[in-house]
């Protein structure tokens, strides 16, 4: 690559710094852009490994119960675009599974949960992504299933995991 920008700078010698620049800003770009590929395949991985660690340590549950009736979810954390963890009313972790993949899911601002008087019900209710969007507009995720994540056994997991590498 840098042959062909060499080649360019001799042959167009009136601009040999503009050349130059460009050599330098079309190898940064290039950088970036394979430690960008390499950093999502990273997190990538690093969500199917922790969806994976949630959903050994967890049980399922027919419905939860949480404190905003309405409005944002104060904690909660995506997981890909396909889960993502809550806390009911008693500050419990759930991991929620969607039906399907709900694109926006990492870079939404907030969620809001819907609900029947504080119930949520895996495959009666959703998650509605609240971030940057269109005036009136809603996108919503259908709940496929909850668990009760066993926090002191994710802990464990992990505990263990750094002492075998």
């Amino acid at each position: 690559m840098n042959r062909v920008y060499g080649a360019l700078a001799r042959r167009h010698a009136c601009a040999p710094a503009s050349m130059l620049a460009l050599m330098k800003h079309g190898t940064m770009l290039l950088a970036v852009v394979v430690l960008a590929g390499c950093a999502s395949a990273g997190l990538e991985a690093s969500n199917q490994e922790r969806l994976k660690l949630y959903q050994d340590h967890s049980t399922p549950v027919e419905n939860f119960r949480i404190t905003r009736l309405q409005g944002r979810q104060v904690r909660w954390s995506p997981i890909g675009d396909q889960a993502l963890v809550v806390y009911d009313e008693s500050d419990q972790p759930h991991l929620l599974e969607l039906t399907e993949k709900c694109s926006g899911l990492a870079t939404a601002r907030s969620i809001s949960i819907t609900n029947a008087g504080g119930t949520v019900t895996p495959g009666s209710h959703s998650v509605q992504l609240i971030g940057p969007s269109k005036a009136g507009s809603a996108y919503f995720c259908r709940i496929g299933s909850a668990r009760r994540i066993d926090m002191d056994g994710v802990d464990r997991a992990r505990d263990e995991a750094r002492k075998s590498n």
